[in-house]
């Protein structure tokens, strides 16, 4: 269904309503590359769904490839589509801050969550880092957190230009990493820089008042195949990484982290996830049971 720009902040209106009931706020989520609308919305469902949210989850869908991999250029090695991407993320700043603006604006104050994933992660941080009427405003009432996923950024970008901006317009920031995270993987050897979602390398943003999570030994809902083929990138699948992110969606203390025995503190605001079982989560999409 298609609503109008007034329309879309009644609903979230309502929807903050009911939220304020259930004690949850709201979130917004950016995907990556390579991946269009109807994609984009499955993913965000699947997080919602994963974490039995009961706030408003809204997708900012901005006009990726619909599949990672295009026709490359002569000489290339890299997928056209990666490099196309880049581009129209960057041209996105401007529409993403009118959208955050407008949900910002809906919904009680500082109860809104960001999340950035992969190249959705470079185009939040651009946006919000650059000097706007909303980046002022959220200096007064910052975001509840801004949480970056897998984030596909240079490390030492987002370390020397980007981290600094970022402190003041949320309360908490973290950035879930992995060191076997394929895609990034990749994305370090074709750009030739580090990225800040790659654990060994994102230790450093600790350091800048960053919330490191590192997600490699964390539970995931692999399957047969997705233990073979998946690149260990995607958000809805990385289980004990969701229970971490929506436990900071809902407000509870970093150091609650430890409690439980699901992470353990490596060095200041630095923590890795384990492999201990998760309790009481919803089942996988398509699964009956467990997560």
């Amino acid at each position: 269904m298609r609503v109008t720009r007034e329309q879309f902040i009644a609903l979230m209106r309502g929807a903050d309503t009911r939220a304020a009931t259930r004690g949850e706020g709201a979130i917004l989520y950016v995907h990556g590359f390579g991946t269009g609308f109807s994609r984009a919305i499955t993913q965000g469902s699947d997080i919602a769904y994963r974490g039995t949210f009961g706030g408003p989850m809204i997708v900012f869908s901005w006009p990726a490839h619909r599949a990672i991999a295009d026709w490359p250029t002569a000489g290339a090695l890299l997928s056209r589509a990666y490099r196309d991407d880049e581009v129209t993320a960057a041209a996105s700043t401007s529409a993403f801050r009118d959208a955050l603006g407008d949900v910002v604006a809906a919904v009680r104050p500082g109860t809104v969550t960001v999340v950035g994933h992969s190249m959705g992660a470079q185009l939040v941080s651009d946006a919000l880092s650059a000097g706007s009427p909303l980046r002022d405003s959220l200096t007064v009432r910052p975001l509840r957190a801004l949480v970056l996923f897998a984030p596909d950024i240079a490390l030492a970008r987002f370390r020397d230009s980007l981290a600094a901006p970022l402190a003041p317009i949320a309360t908490r920031r973290v950035i879930y990493a992995s060191s076997a995270d394929r895609m990034l993987a990749i994305s370090k050897a074709i750009n030739g820089f580090p990225r800040a979602g790659q654990a060994g390398h994102a230790l450093a943003l600790a350091g800048v008042g960053i919330e490191v999570v590192d997600v490699t030994e964390g539970k995931r809902a692999d399957g047969f195949f997705r233990k073979i083929f998946e690149p260990r990138h995607a958000m809805r699948y990385a289980s004990a990484a969701l229970d971490d992110f929506f436990a900071v969606v809902r407000g509870d203390s970093a150091n609650r982290r430890t409690a439980n025995g699901r992470a353990a503190l490596t060095a200041p605001l630095a923590w890795r996830l384990t492999s201990a079982p998760l309790q009481g989560t919803p089942a996988t999409p398509g699964t009956p049971d467990g997560r």
